[in-house]
């Protein structure tokens, strides 16, 4: 997986934690392209993300109207909590299963703003998903 420079310095903008922000990301040819913030939806905690489903569905569905793939959902965390809780776990098990059969992976980097993007991939087969750490390389922006 790529992503180009402009969308990984827009990640690194991400306000400081707390509370927890995120967003989804999208492109075309397993390069990223696309970012989109989301304010989240109001939680009792205050701290952590949750994401505004009907609001990120629907720019999945414009995305999808205008050629860009959907990739993954990121959030942003302190740099105290480098990994994936298990909370966030859980919620990416519960996202891949949601998804269509041809759905059978995403991304769901974590951003420690001003500082760094540690990746994850999910991978979905027919009996689990399978969460690893990869590498993503940072490209300069090409023409789509």
């Amino acid at each position: 997986m790529k992503i180009q420079r402009g969308v990984y310095e827009q990640l690194l903008k991400c306000p400081q934690v707390p509370p927890e922000t995120g967003g989804i990301l999208g492109g075309n040819h397993s390069v990223i392209h696309t970012v989109r913030f989301d304010r989240g939806a109001l939680h009792d905690a205050g701290v952590t993300y949750m994401p505004n489903t009907v609001f990120l569905n629907r720019c999945i569905k414009a995305w999808s109207t205008a050629g860009i793939d959907f990739y993954g959902i990121f959030h942003t965390h302190a740099q105290q909590w480098p990994t994936l809780s298990g909370a966030d776990k859980g919620y990416v098990h519960k996202i891949m299963w949601a998804l269509p059969s041809s759905v059978q992976e995403l991304y769901f980097p974590l951003v420690f703003p001003g500082c760094t993007v540690k990746w994850f991939r999910a991978h979905k087969t027919p009996r689990n998903v399978y969460l690893s750490e990869i590498a993503v390389e940072i490209v300069e922006q090409e023409g789509r």
